[in-house]
């Protein structure tokens, strides 16, 4: 009779290969921890998350900031619907005002997604609010771009463009900048740093309140709700 070769205990290939695996991932996942910590912390080169620069003495805090009443020079700009605009459009009702491009993969989402809350939350009373996104990339943002882009997030939002002689003039005045990164690159996926703060102007087109990024829908919602009362 044919002896039969004795049987061991030894664990399957493929269980040991899954066990040499992880023990790999654990140490990429350790060395990145350590690199991480080891490395200074530098400010997102995608976007700034802090509040614009100072309008007047003093700097914002996070949440709602009054200032004191500012006029901003009316500029040209280009409409959604590729008609020419100018700033003074918005006057009539309170405007809020953010700058940004339909590429930024974080913070212009974030912001128009609570201005949908926002919108919502004030109901029949949103109708007398302008909700504005303001692009900082007209290379991109073409009327068409922006069309599609706010009206994902509301059909009455608007959105405009401008040269860059206009955008300037607007950074200027609202204290505000952007930053094309990348710019002598030929890649069409560059980023463009901008401010993140939103900004209320009153009917008269008087720059009256900034809100810095971050800001509950809920406490904005209570101080559109307080100046349309007193409108």
């Amino acid at each position: 009779m044919q002896e039969q070769a004795p049987q061991t205990d030894q664990p399957p290939m493929k269980a040991i290969a899954l066990v040499l695996g992880g023990v790999f991932v654990l140490i990429v996942v350790v060395v990145l921890v350590v690199l991480s910590s080891s490395r200074p912390s530098q400010p997102s080169a995608q976007t700034d998350t802090g509040a614009p620069a100072i309008v007047q003495d003093g700097a914002y805090s996070t949440g709602v900031n009054p200032v004191e009443p500012k006029t901003i020079r009316d500029v040209a700009l280009l409409g959604m619907d590729g008609q020419a605009a100018s700033l003074s459009d918005l006057n009539g009702k309170y405007t809020v005002l953010y700058f940004g491009y339909t590429f930024c993969p974080d913070f212009c989402p974030a912001t128009l997604t609570d201005y949908r809350l926002i919108a919502r939350e004030l109901g029949e009373a949103a109708a007398r609010v302008n909700f504005v996104l303001v692009s900082v990339d007209p290379a991109r943002d073409t009327p068409e771009v922006l069309q599609r882009y706010v009206t994902r997030f509301n059909p009455d939002f608007l959105a405009y463009t401008g040269d860059l002689a206009a955008l300037d003039s607007l950074m200027t005045d609202f204290n505000a900048f952007y930053d094309v990164m990348n710019e002598d690159s030929d890649s069409p996926y560059y980023m463009v740093s901008h401010t993140a703060s939103s900004f209320v102007l009153d009917p008269e087109g008087r720059l009256v309140t900034v809100y810095t990024f971050g800001t509950g829908v809920d406490v904005i919602v209570q101080d559109l709700q307080s100046k349309l009362a007193a409108q």
